[in-house]
């Protein structure tokens, strides 16, 4: 996801700039939209995983009212929605960061930096290279420095992450690209533990045939999260006409952030399954 956002900061000023428009510019990237389009419908065609066992047809009935036993007993676990919310939260300043700095980086002073669209574009690209070094060593990270805790993990990231967006604002940060460039790189580092750590949690502490399920509800929440992100950063530009209570905002959502995956060990686990299946891992919190 890093790699994808790197290369559209690069593309889109690129095509922008090639053709005098921005909304030219934009819709020149289509082809991207079709290739999409037709990945997702390869997805839902394409060949699928041939069931195994001898009565097909009562074994997936049987285990499909198992696994929605299941799943509606995990709905009812507190540390459910606290791992949702911590997604939820992470795509809020996500996408706040992601629709805000570019405009930040490129607008003429004293809205902007004044560092033009090539300027933001190069400076946003490199950040996503802390994005994706976060989320492929999270899991490392976790496991042997935490020790398998996702709480101290998430809490951490959120302080990092409230810490970055407020530098943002600060001068001799802000107008020294080289530090600019390290703030962001090591702010969306810790952003890409988020979702990892939150969802890796589920998968470690639910039943496996319902992972998916609890993992695909916290990222469609999540959505919500990032609307909310987008929405609340560009009505604060569009009152004020600077960045300021934009990325306050965000680093305001960033400290929610770190009360919500405290109460990660608030709560205890319950057995969702039957005496005789696995139990929640409650040393996975």
């Amino acid at each position: 996801m890093g790699l994808g956002i790197m290369a559209g900061l690069t593309l889109g000023p690129a095509s922008m700039a090639a053709t005098g428009n921005w909304a030219t510019g934009l819709r020149n990237l289509w082809p991207l939209a079709v290739v999409g389009i037709i990945m997702t419908v390869i997805v839902m065609v394409g060949p699928k995983v041939a069931p195994q066992g001898a009565d097909h047809e009562n074994v997936d009935e049987t285990a499909a009212a198992s696994n929605l036993a299941l799943y509606k007993r995990a709905l009812a676990q507190p540390l459910t929605w606290i791992a949702t919310l911590c997604v939820v939260v992470a795509s809020w300043f996500n996408q706040a960061f992601n629709d805000m700095t570019p405009g930040y980086l490129a607008l003429d002073k004293p809205v902007g930096l004044g560092l033009g669209a090539a300027g933001a574009g190069s400076i946003g690209s490199l950040a996503q290279i802390g994005n994706m070094v976060g989320c492929l060593l999270v899991g490392v990270l976790v496991e042997r420095l935490f020790k398998g805790k996702a709480r101290p993990a998430l809490m951490i990231a959120f302080a990092a992450m409230a810490v970055g967006a407020a530098l943002l604002l600060v001068p001799g940060v802000n107008t020294n690209q080289v530090i600019l460039t390290i703030v962001m790189m090591i702010t969306v580092f810790f952003l890409g533990w988020i979702n990892a750590t939150a969802l890796g949690w589920v998968a470690k502490n639910y039943p496996a045939s319902i992972t998916g399920k609890l993992g695909g509800m916290a990222q469609g929440i999540g959505i919500f999260g990032g609307l909310a992100g987008v929405a609340a950063g560009s009505a604060a530009l569009h009152a004020t006409g600077f960045y300021t209570v934009s990325t306050l905002i965000m680093v305001g959502v960033a400290l929610v952030g770190i009360a919500v995956s405290f109460m990660m060990q608030m709560h205890k686990h319950q057995n969702i399954e039957s005496p005789a299946s696995q139990t929640l891992a409650s040393s996975g919190l």
